[in-house]
């Protein structure tokens, strides 16, 4: 499948769906806060303007609807300022945030992303679009253009696929894209900014009997010092290799604390042997490269297979 994807991608020639960026506002003690507990806020704010604008500038290439789903509600000028100074208006459609209090790190974060998928696919219904969505961050510097375009060919492209999922090293999730027939109270119920963000994700997946389901590499966004410094290492030594040269540049001109001893959260290892490890419920087979997702209480202990992607270690 990877072939095929790889030929669809350079033709251009299909209807992806639609890409949804997740974006609060840079703004000094409330954009990147833990970092700028460390680092001061000024920066913190500044680190959150300058991805965002690589984000941006990386993405608008892909032939896609790109939506910037945006917080707080107020910041609708500053955002469309933002875009136009960037040339960008053309490019992005603003959608603010609805649901909930508007912000997005309140525990209703999962109403205010369903309400966005039921926006999102009614325009492309409206416009004779295919209604994949696939929603992202804008803190993931390691996730590229082709990244997205096969998130979203996954599901658009035959029936193997329901839903895609890019998992984060810290326990949540980089990226996440949704077929046409994916309800959208797969965002109900799932336990957002923890170390079992993916693995809860995952679970409402299965629970609203989405079966097929590709889980791609572990990538790294950036919420803490620690990841800002690894980041900062990775641009120094592969510039050309990332799109991202504002957030390169004012690294670079960051004088970051020194390195404290820090560990991953890494939820499965697939090793590549025939026992079963299991891990806050979901249990993975070697050899199978399989993800089992147990099904709510009630339903005789049937489980969910979800067919996982070509990586053979998963970390959520």
């Amino acid at each position: 499948m990877g072939a095929e994807l790889q030929c669809k991608c350079a033709r251009g020639d299909t209807d992806l769906g639609t890409l949804v960026m997740v974006a609060k506002y840079p703004t000094p003690k409330k954009s990147k806060t833990r970092i700028g507990k460390k680092i001061g806020f000024d920066k913190s704010a500044a680190f959150a303007r300058a991805s965002l604008l690589d984000l941006l500038h990386r993405y608008t290439p892909l032939d896609t609807r790109k939506v910037l789903l945006y917080a707080p509600l107020e910041a609708g000028s500053l955002f469309s300022n933002l875009l136009e100074q960037e040339g960008l208006q053309h490019v992005w459609d603003l959608e603010p945030m609805t649901g909930g209090d508007n912000d997005t790190t309140s525990s209703d974060l999962g109403d205010r992303l369903k309400c966005a998928l039921e926006t999102v696919r009614l325009t492309a219904r409206k416009q004779g679009s295919v209604e994949s969505v696939a929603f992202i961050g804008y803190d993931c510097l390691e996730l590229t253009l082709g990244d997205v375009r096969n998130l979203l060919l996954r599901v658009t492209e035959g029936p193997e696929y329901q839903a895609a999922i890019l998992p984060a090293n810290d326990g949540g999730y980089v990226a996440l894209a949704l077929s046409q027939d994916v309800p959208s109270t797969v965002f109900e119920g799932v336990e957002w900014s923890s170390e079992s963000t993916c693995i809860s994700q995952l679970q409402a997946l299965a629970r609203d009997n989405v079966s097929g389901i590709y889980i791609g590499k572990s990538m790294s966004d950036i919420d803490e010092v620690e990841d800002l410094r690894q980041l900062k290492a990775r641009l120094g030594s592969d510039m050309k290799s990332i799109s991202c040269q504002r957030t390169a540049a004012l690294l670079l001109s960051f004088d970051l604390p020194k390195a404290i001893d820090s560990k991953k959260v890494v939820i499965v290892h697939n090793n590549g042997n025939d026992k079963l490890k299991q891990s806050n419920g979901i249990t993975v087979s070697g050899e199978q490269e399989e993800l089992l997702v147990p099904q709510p209480a009630g339903d005789g202990g049937r489980r969910n297979s979800l067919s996982q992607g070509k990586t053979n270690t998963v970390g959520l």
